[in-house]
């Protein structure tokens, strides 16, 4: 019954458009006082022998999979020590020093304290954000909030709120 949803990285149903309106990095997001916190940069491996706090798998098996498999990639399996249902979650967790976590570079945005955000080198999936939409019917409202939206990412973008903003604290 909508007309349209903001969703990260699905696989298409059948009778479903989408438009990819945004794509990021992730970042490390830890706690302020954690020894790897003044790094300009990290290297994922180096956090290989953290307690990770990331999205249930039932939750959102996309990014569960994807930040599982950046680990993997390089060469360890994450120590997962709390999996959760929303990104504020992951967030507060990382402040009250129960762990680490691998998050959309955006999350730095939010402004929660006792956090920093550093960005990790070399070649890293992204995240992505996407409009979805029936194909039929046609709805011209759904193009115009398209074109909306898009407007507002390019705003954000061109604006110089790109992904790697200096570290929250």
């Amino acid at each position: 019954q909508l007309d349209m949803g903001l969703v990260h990285s699905v696989t298409l149903p059948d009778g479903l458009c989408s438009q990819l309106l945004m794509e990021e990095p992730f970042v490390a997001c830890l706690p302020q006082h954690h020894p790897l916190a003044s790094a300009a940069t990290l290297d994922i491996t180096q956090l290989k022998n953290e307690r990770l706090i990331l999205f249930s798998s039932e939750v959102s098996p996309v990014y569960h999979q994807r930040i599982y498999q950046m680990c993997m990639a390089h060469g360890f399996a994450p120590e997962i020590r709390h999996e959760v249902r929303h990104w504020l979650s992951v967030l507060s967790l990382v402040s009250l020093n129960q762990g680490a976590a691998i998050v959309p570079s955006a999350l730095h945005r939010v402004g929660m304290p006792h956090l920093v955000f550093i960005p990790l080198t070399g070649e890293q999936t992204h995240s992505e954000l996407l409009a979805l939409w029936r194909n039929k019917p046609d709805n011209p409202l759904v193009h115009s909030l398209l074109q909306c939206l898009q407007a507002a990412v390019n705003a954000i973008s061109d604006a110089g709120a790109s992904p790697q903003q200096p570290k929250s604290r």
